[in-house]
Formats: structure tokens, C-alpha cells, sequence
């Protein structure tokens, strides 16, 4: 079949060719004729089925064009948010990954004339090229970024230096760089070589609330059990979860066995407890290591079932809130 074909009907015994509009008629914009292609036939100007056709397809454009002129109108109505500032977005991923790598360029290289320096910062003043420094950054990484419409970026890179000692490398701790950068037409310069700075202080973390110890076994059986199935593969996880709950087995297992050491409990609701569980944990090598849970708790038929696991302590702003919500 062409674009445009012309199917036949029987009607009072004889044929009647009835017309199918192609796609290229339905074109819906103000001012667009339609235009047939040119292996089209013609149908009959008066024929009911084509201007059944054509209403059909005034009616569809209608209704298109009503729905954009109200989605269009909408949108117009919608406040638009003002342009969020620098400083609230953050630094692009550029500025901060160029920082990183200028820090560990300058530690591991033997002078501003390595290349990689070079191309990361072309104006490092010179310097004598020395011995290679015996020198290993295992890790870069930017830790604050401020932007100064003067200045530009500063950005405050954290990296972990080793150093060798004549034997292997050790770890020389953690040293703080702060590095210049500009964009210019949305990309990165360096406007400085990494200065080493103190160790900032650390932040204030807002006051966090742990409870009391547990001493009831219900519990302690819900967090042993719990901690066996889901970090040792230890048994089947299902009866210590809740039916809602998303958890799973951690596969492969990272931990053999662990010991619970401290669990502590803030209590939210008569039927709801987040929990703190401290445990010693011992991984397939054998070397033991501390580890820290925080788990929300709850009541399912009649029984204490883990609902999900987060990241860390309530704050006490928000235990205050939850204790004043539920009276």
C-alpha cells in the first residue's frame, strides 16, 4: 500500500472506494496546510466519508491544541525559583577533581617542571628539579570548597601521604592543601601551587541521642539473631525483619561472627525503638574490628521485628519532636 490507499467497500452490490487519509494530513500547528504525497489518490471532493475524516482530524487538532495552550498557561502561571547561588549548589566536579589532582601531582612529583604539573598549573614558578621524592598519595580528596567573587574557588583538598622510609612506605598521615581555581567559559584553572595548611578543627555535629542500655532479651535475641543472618549468613533473615521491611543478606557475608557488645534503645513510640548496637566482628582472615548498627525497631504481631537500618544516632532535635507528635 501507498501513503494513501484506497480500500473497497461492497455496498448494494456494488464496490465503493472509501478513502483513508495518510498520516501526512494529520499535521497539527496554526498555519500548516496539509499536502498529500505525491503518490496519492485524489478522492472525491464531496464524499461523506472523507469529510468525516477531515472533522475527525480537526476535532484530535482541537483537543491537542487546547491541552498545550493550558499546559502552556500553566507553566506561565507557575512561579519561577530564582537562580540558586554558587554557594548553594556547590563546586562543580571539575573544580574539585582539578584541586585533587593538583595536590597529588605536586606531592608525588620531583619538581614544577613534571609534566603533569605543568599541564594541570602552566604557571608554577620554577623550581631546581631535585631527586623524585620517595613520596605515595593514596587518596585525594576535597573535604570544603568556598567561593569569593574576588577569587574564585578555594578548595580545601585532604590527602593521604606515605612516604618511604627506606624499606617500604608508611603512613605519613593526613595532610590539608588549599588550591585556587577559577573558571573561565566553564572550565577549570589553577591560580596557585597546593599550600599546606593545619588540620582544620573538626565540625560541631549537632547532639545526637543513643538512650539506655537494653537488657531485654526479647531484644538482644532480635539484634543477635539479626546481626548473624544479615552479616554472617548465618540463618535465614525473615523472622527478624518486619513483613514490610526491604533488607537482605549481605552476599558474600563480610563477617564470621559477631559479638554484641552494648545495645542501647530510644524509645519513640510504646511500639517503635531505634536502636545502637555495638559489636566486635570477625572477619574470614580472623582479625577482629569494632562495628556500629543503627536499627529501627517495631512491633508485628506481638513480637519486636527490625523495620530498617540507618546510618547513625537520632539527633535530639528530632527525638524531642517525635516524643512531643506522639505525647
Amino acid at each position: 500500500m501507498s501513503s494513501y490507499d484506497t480500500p473497497t467497500t461492497a455496498t448494494g452490490g456494488h464496490l465503493e472506494e472509501r478513502a483513508t487519509l495518510p498520516l501526512e494530513w494529520i499535521e497539527i500547528g496554526p498555519g500548516v496546510e496539509p499536502s498529500p504525497s505525491t503518490d496519492t489518490v485524489d478522492p472525491e471532493a464531496g464524499s461523506p466519508d472523507r469529510r468525516v475524516g477531515l472533522v475527525r482530524t480537526a476535532a484530535i487538532a482541537a483537543v491537542v491544541l487546547a491541552i498545550g495552550a493550558a499546559w502552556a498557561l500553566g507553566a506561565r502561571q507557575r512561579p519561577v525559583p530564582a537562580p540558586a547561588a554558587i554557594a548553594d549548589i556547590g563546586p562543580p566536579a571539575a573544580v574539585t577533581g582539578l584541586a585533587e589532582l593538583l595536590v597529588t601531582s605536586y606531592l608525588t612529583g620531583n619538581a614544577t617542571d613534571d609534566p603533569a604539573l605543568r599541564l594541570l598549573y602552566p604557571a608554577a614558578p620554577p623550581l631546581p628539579v631535585g631527586e623524585p621524592v620517595p613520596r605515595y598519595v593514596s587518596q585525594a580528596v576535597t573535604v570544603d570548597a568556598v567561593h569569593d567573587p574576588e577569587r574564585g574557588w578555594t578548595v580545601t583538598v585532604a590527602a593521604d601521604v606515605l612516604t618511604f622510609d627506606g624499606q617500604g612506605y608508611r603512613r605519613d598521615g593526613l595532610h590539608h592543601y588549599l588550591v585556587g581555581i577559577v573558571e573561565t567559559d566553564g572550565r577549570p584553572g589553577a591560580t596557585s601551587l597546593p599550600t599546606r595548611i593545619a588540620t582544620p578543627n573538626p565540625a560541631e555535629i549537632a547532639a545526637t541521642v543513643v538512650g539506655s542500655p537494653v537488657n531485654d532479651e526479647p531484644l538482644l535475641a532480635l539484634v543477635d539473631g539479626f546481626l548473624a543472618a544479615y552479616s554472617c549468613g548465618d540463618g535465614d533473615l525473615r523472622p527478624f525483619i518486619s513483613s514490610g521491611s526491604t533488607l537482605h543478606p549481605i552476599v558474600p557475608p563480610p563477617h564470621r561472627q559477631v559479638r554484641i557488645d552494648l545495645v542501647t534503645a530510644v524509645t519513640l513510640e510504646p511500639d517503635r525503638m531505634h536502636l545502637r548496637v555495638l559489636a566486635t566482628a570477625t572477619e574470614e582472615s580472623g582479625a577482629q574490628i569494632p562495628t556500629e548498627h543503627h536499627v529501627l525497631v517495631g512491633i508485628e504481631g506481638g513480637v519486636w521485628k527490625v523495620m530498617e537500618m540507618n546510618a547513625g544516632p537520632l539527633l535530639a532535635t528530632a527525638v524531642s519532636s517525635s516524643r512531643t507528635d506522639t505525647g
